[in-house]
């Protein structure tokens, strides 16, 4: 059995002995040659800054650890570059790390923004550059644990693009559900639209027409026959079972569809109930519980 192993690993390394110095060196080059391909270390140092400030410039706030891994480099600091070289801000998150969230946001400044509209396909409003002050932070959980969920999707190479919320136009209008993220999935046929996965995370509990609205247009969303509009599968997360059993309760084959309008007063009025979940979409709501989504992102304890 030892004979099958290579000499350099049954003996105890010495870190002041020349040859395996060098031949420890030697080994390091290949491997980078071989992750760089025919790319420069520049080239390659070039690309992850474009990854990074894009995902900002999309989610239109992150944090650092997101950030880094976004970048796909295995040693931390580039972050602190781009801020360094001020095309980024951080700012103290409100919450003060409570819920395992970081301390710190991560925002685009005017020179970033200027830099990364110069390299994105496409152009977004972005609100945060010049008054850092006006980033809303009272849904700072519900934002980082989708960003999260995003990352931990391309990373495995099951998505491979998404669009946030605030990213794809207007919000809800009536029979048009905007949601939270939305996935894009690809079918691996030549020439077919990549599906389209809506991505919810519901930390409370949606109650009267709130709720009933919900439904109703997650089931328009996903039975329209508009190809740009409709969605092939919606995912709700949760952190809470009770949230969990309720929407599967809501969006149950059969179950009933309550549909509001406003009355000549202006008031919302609950209409006859005419419509029920439709068999179309069975197995196409899904839901997922788990009561620490951001523990995705720290790396796994080492066991004694």
């Amino acid at each position: 059995m030892s004979e099958s192993i290579p000499a350099i690993f049954r003996k105890k390394l010495d870190r002041h002995d020349e040859q395996v110095k060098e031949e420890f060196k030697g080994r390091m080059q290949k491997a980078r040659a071989l992750a760089l391909g025919e790319l420069s270390p520049r080239q390659v140092g070039d690309i992850r800054v474009v990854k990074i400030m894009a995902w900002v410039y999309k989610c239109e706030k992150s944090t650092i650890p997101i950030l880094e891994r976004v970048g796909g480099s295995n040693q931390y600091g580039k972050v602190q570059k781009l801020i360094d070289r001020g095309l980024l801000r951080v700012q103290n998150a409100k919450t003060g790390g409570y819920d395992g969230l970081p301390k710190k946001i991560v925002t685009l400044t005017l020179a970033g923004l200027d830099f990364i509209e110069r390299h994105s396909e496409k152009v977004y409003p972005y609100r945060y550059a010049k008054d850092p002050s006006a980033l809303n932070q009272n849904c700072l959980y519900h934002d980082i644990v989708l960003q999260v969920l995003t990352l931990i999707e391309l990373e495995q190479g099951r998505i491979v693009d998404f669009e946030p919320e605030t990213r794809g136009g207007q919000r809800n209008q009536i029979g048009l559900k905007k949601h939270d993220m939305t996935w894009l999935v690809d079918t691996g046929i030549p020439g077919e639209r990549a599906e389209r996965y809506g991505v919810e995370f519901e930390q409370s509990k949606k109650t009267g027409r709130a709720a009933s609205t919900f439904t109703s247009r997650v089931v328009d969303c996903l039975t329209t026959i508009n190809e740009d509009e409709r969605i092939d599968t919606v995912l709700l997360y949760t952190n809470k079972p009770a949230i969990e059993k309720e929407y599967k309760e809501a969006m149950a084959v059969g179950a009933p569809i309550t549909e509001h309008r406003k009355n000549s007063g202006g008031y919302w009025e609950e209409l006859p109930i005419t419509r029920k979940v439709p068999k179309e979409i069975a197995g196409r709501f899904l839901t997922v519980c788990k009561d620490d989504f951001l523990a995705l992102l720290r790396p796994a304890a080492k066991k004694a």
